[in-house]
């Protein structure tokens, strides 16, 4: 699936676009945007992460709750999906799209606002807050759920 990250930070906003491959525990994110990192390509596995660059890799340590960054959204994201707690749902339009927005709740003030497509239910768009903050938006593309 490609997903648009927006990670809101203190001093900026950024914008990344990756595209993820995996089980949801473990997998792969390239990035394809920005330009100035494209082709970056991460190496994520349920205990850590690993950025690969040619021959050169950098373990990144594990992904968690606290300091999630764009390339653990997928990560966390399919975390949330199959152990959070869903405190909120209801109908709602987005973007001219019939959608089941869902709020779920994670670990460590965690929280995930899903919208899933009403038919194929996958993930369309997400907003991560986290202790009260928003974190990350993500928009999705070409989704492929497997069992």
């Amino acid at each position: 699936m490609t997903v648009n990250v927006t990670a809101f930070h203190e001093s900026a906003v950024m914008e990344y676009t990756l595209h993820y491959a995996g089980n949801g525990t473990e997998g792969t994110a390239e990035v394809l945007a920005p330009e100035s990192v494209a082709g970056l390509l991460l190496e994520i596995r349920e205990e850590d992460g690993t950025l690969i660059c040619g021959d050169i890799s950098l373990e990144t340590g594990r992904n968690g709750a606290a300091g999630i960054t764009p390339a653990g959204i997928c990560p966390v994201l399919w975390s949330i999906l199959t152990e959070g707690y869903a405190a909120q749902c209801r109908y709602e339009t987005r973007d001219d799209a019939e959608t089941l927005a869902v709020l779920l709740e994670g670990e460590e003030g965690l929280f995930l606002e899903v919208w899933f497509d009403k038919e194929t239910l996958h993930p369309v768009y997400c907003t991560v807050m986290e202790n009260g903050v928003q974190a990350l938006s993500c928009t999705f593309e070409e989704v492929t759920i497997c069992a």
